[in-house]
């Protein structure tokens, strides 16, 4: 019921203009292990996609969420159109929104999606992830090119024609490719400073407890809103013995819950670095 009243409240939140000046926190709970990554795609099931990369970044193309009542259907993201190449049916030209800027300052150009799909697929690029690469795998699965035409169109190639191939590609987020270039491509860094085009900007993360941010508006008007995601209840940590599960852990658990909460955060359990990504 919680979970439910609060999904709620972040669905209003963000479809619902706020009047000029109104600032509160907004709360929500999501069910996962973990903070989901903020890398670009995310881990942690689809709950990743629906409070990290659909609020920190955007696609080439999105999904309309402004409705409850009705199915959902493919809109325009960070693309303004898109068609098929009359001469080669596998290859598809998306012209790109113009003025965009990542959160960092960068804009957003051409060269940034060619440098994006090139992380998903190329494992000889520099900026190549192998985690990001497993992640993405079941979505772009039939790709197989990517080129710049200018500086606001690209032209992706398929293996095979695909008359739906936009469909996956509201999943593959974009990156600030300048952001990570700064941090010489280290993944566990930018995953404590990202950087995108979504509607919400990245403030800070507590690992295994919240994550928080402003939302990110061309409207001034519209209010500055921290958002938190975590486990079943904000400001403490849940599942503490997931990788230990053995009666000594639990022991220890029951002795710190005894303490208070501020004792309940130290996890003995949790190994250094687990949240930042060395696993990739």
């Amino acid at each position: 019921m919680i979970r439910t009243l609060r999904s709620a409240l972040l669905a209003a939140a963000m479809t619902v203009p706020m009047q000029a000046g109104a600032q509160g926190t907004l709360t929500v709970a999501m069910t996962a292990g973990d903070l989901p990554i903020t890398t670009g795609i995310p881990d942690q099931g689809f709950e990743g996609f629906r409070f990290v990369a659909f609020s920190l970044y955007d696609a080439l193309v999105g999904w309309d969420l402004s409705k409850f009542d009705k199915a959902a259907e493919v809109k325009l993201g960070l693309a303004t159109s898109w068609e098929i190449d009359p001469a080669n049916h596998r290859r598809w030209i998306f012209k790109l929104r113009e003025s965009v800027a990542f959160h960092d300052g960068c804009p957003f150009t051409a060269d940034d999606v060619v440098w994006n799909l090139t992380r998903y697929t190329d494992n000889k690029a520099p900026q190549f992830d192998t985690y990001q690469f497993a992640l993405t795998r079941g979505y772009i699965t039939n790709f197989e090119s990517i080129e710049k035409v200018d500086s606001h169109t690209v032209a992706i190639t398929t293996k095979t024609v695909d008359s739906q191939f936009f469909y996956p590609l509201s999943l593959v987020v974009m990156i600030s490719k300048c952001r990570a270039e700064a941090l010489k491509y280290d993944w566990a860094a930018y995953n404590r400073q990202p950087s995108g085009t979504g509607p919400f900007k990245f403030v800070s993360s507590v690992p295994r407890e919240r994550r928080a941010g402003p939302v990110v508006r061309p409207d001034p008007a519209r209010a500055e809103i921290a958002v938190g995601s975590g486990g079943r209840q904000l400001g403490q940590v849940r599942r503490p013995c997931q990788r230990r599960p053995d009666r000594a852990c639990r022991r220890r658990v029951r002795r710190r819950e005894t303490a208070g909460p501020a004792a309940a955060v130290e996890r003995e359990d949790e190994r250094p670095g687990d949240h930042d990504l060395g696993r990739a």
